[in-house]
């Protein structure tokens, strides 16, 4: 792999490599864009075979990080950072907190947030080395940030329901959730009380089991039969490439709609969402409540405007589709025009010179 190549595709500003051989920590961390402010990514732990992999997600979710940002108005540029999990790889407390301090030579070039295989114990550890870690407890309060990220894919969902059903209401949907990370699990919980029809699928049984435990009613599902299964809603939640061509073809849903970031397993899947009558929320809106958390507490608004701004996702969800049918172009071609309109205005504005300011 070209690796430069592969950053001028993208359209990227900056790529790290982070080794630290007495805790086996392999870190990438790639910035995106920062033409709206300090670059935003949350850390996630992978399994990779190759380290090439690595790197090409680390571009790509660094890119739908700028995205997402920018199509809900956050001052934030988009970044990412992936840990290499390792065969003998264990998160201790020296592992974290080297990885912080290799983030510290970032500056305020880059914030980051807790993603998949890490815990908000794990980020505080981070946060000893690096200060610009965000989605902590103590901003929040007793508030998980899982639950505003679950809340901005509801309204997401909520749009795609009304384009494909006329209504809203999500009582008696069919709703199939694969892969319950922590947002994943306190959007289960928000479609329970809207009424749907849940099922859930995973690869850890512990955590399927623990929620049919706590939400009677819930059907299991294999993670290999998800495929299978005919639903009104399919929304995807942790891994990625899982809405694929056989999928899409069998005509199993009416609407994807989740919080992975990557969700399809190649990019003419969302061509033939549109061939096949499939409403498609692309990931760079169903998971913008991130940017939002991030921008929110760098600022220092409060729950209700973190809620409030979280809500836009249901009218640009909307504008979204009204515009993919009147053009033909897919969702996630939309999303990603209006995104880059929005960076283009702000690249122009800062070709004006506007001096230095002293306030006193």
């Amino acid at each position: 792999m070209d690796i430069f190549e592969e950053m001028q595709k993208y359209g990227h500003e900056e790529l790290n490599l982070f080794y630290e051989p007495e805790f086996d920590l392999r870190a990438v961390v790639s910035i995106h864009n920062s033409n709206l402010g300090m670059a935003f990514g949350v850390t996630r732990l992978s399994d990779y075979f190759f380290e090439d992999a690595a790197i090409l997600d680390a571009l790509k979710l660094a890119k739908n990080s700028t995205m997402s940002a920018s199509i809900l108005n956050c001052d934030l540029g988009g970044a990412s950072s992936i840990l290499i999990n390792e065969e003998n790889c264990e998160k201790s407390e020296g592992y974290l907190r080297a990885y912080g301090r290799f983030l510290r030579s970032l500056g305020n070039r880059f914030c980051t947030m807790a993603d998949s295989g890490f815990t908000l114990k794990d980020m505080m550890f981070i946060s000893k080395e690096f200060p610009n870690v965000v989605g902590q407890p103590e901003f929040y309060g007793s508030a998980d940030p899982s639950y505003f990220i679950a809340y901005g894919a509801l309204c997401g969902i909520k749009a795609c329901a009304n384009e494909a059903f006329a209504s809203a209401i999500l009582d008696k949907k069919r709703i199939l959730v694969q892969g319950l990370t922590p947002a994943a699990l306190q959007l289960v919980k928000m479609l329970s009380s809207e009424g749907a029809e849940i099922i859930v699928t995973d690869r850890y049984y512990d955590n399927v089991k623990r929620l049919k435990d706590e939400i009677a009613g819930i059907q299991i599902v294999r993670p290999e039969e998800y495929e299978n299964i005919e639903v009104d809603i399919f929304s995807p939640c942790e891994a990625g490439g899982t809405v694929t061509e056989k999928y899409i073809s069998g005509k199993k849903c009416k609407i994807v709609a989740g919080m992975a970031k990557m969700q399809l397993a190649s990019d003419d899947i969302g061509e033939l969402m549109m061939k096949n009558g499939v409403i498609h929320a692309p990931g760079i809106v169903m998971n913008a409540a991130e940017a939002v958390i991030a921008f929110s507490e760098i600022f220092g608004y409060d729950d209700e405007h973190i809620k409030h701004h979280i809500e836009q996702i249901s009218d640009i969800m909307g504008e979204i589709l009204a515009k993919s049918k009147e053009t033909g172009e897919t969702p996630l071609a939309i999303a990603e025009k209006i995104a880059l309109e929005r960076l283009s205005v702000v690249h122009k504005l800062k070709k004006i010179y506007t001096g230095s300011m002293t306030v006193n």
